[in-house]
């Protein structure tokens, strides 16, 4: 895991220094062995891997891509207690008070880890808490 991580910010930064598309950062995520798609974009926020998030996200990836419960990126980052993540996917333009099929929202997600500040960084935002179906 730390060896892809490395392998990924390194990656990211010389993809940062030279001019590249999209399809650049695709390519370097299939050569980390990460799929190209939502679940795996999905599964990386669950596990915070910032590195592999950016890459996704200057890849093109829709940062409101949802699974089938209708969680968000941000909603899995914020419910496992991934800060800096959390930043990340609001400065990429997260809806912040998106709802997942049940009404739920990041802010619902973060109290799942208090401690970690997630919660703090999404009411920092504007985040809403409270569930309410649409």
């Amino acid at each position: 895991m730390k060896k892809r991580v490395f392998a990924a910010s390194v990656t990211l930064l010389f993809l940062a220094t030279c001019s590249s598309s999209s399809r650049d950062h695709r390519k370097a995520l299939l050569e980390l062995g990460v799929i190209w798609n939502g679940e795996a974009f999905l599964e990386q926020a669950k596990e915070g891997d910032l590195a592999i998030l950016e890459l996704f996200l200057k890849g093109g990836m829709d940062v409101e891509t949802r699974d089938r419960s209708g969680a968000t990126a941000l909603m899995h980052a914020a419910s496992n207690g991934h800060v800096e993540a959390t930043s990340l996917l609001i400065a990429e333009g997260a809806h912040v008070n998106a709802q997942d099929n049940l009404g739920r929202r990041a802010l619902d997600y973060a109290t799942v880890h208090p401690e970690s500040g997630t919660f703090k960084v999404l009411a920092s935002a504007g985040a809403l808490y409270g569930m309410t179906l649409q």
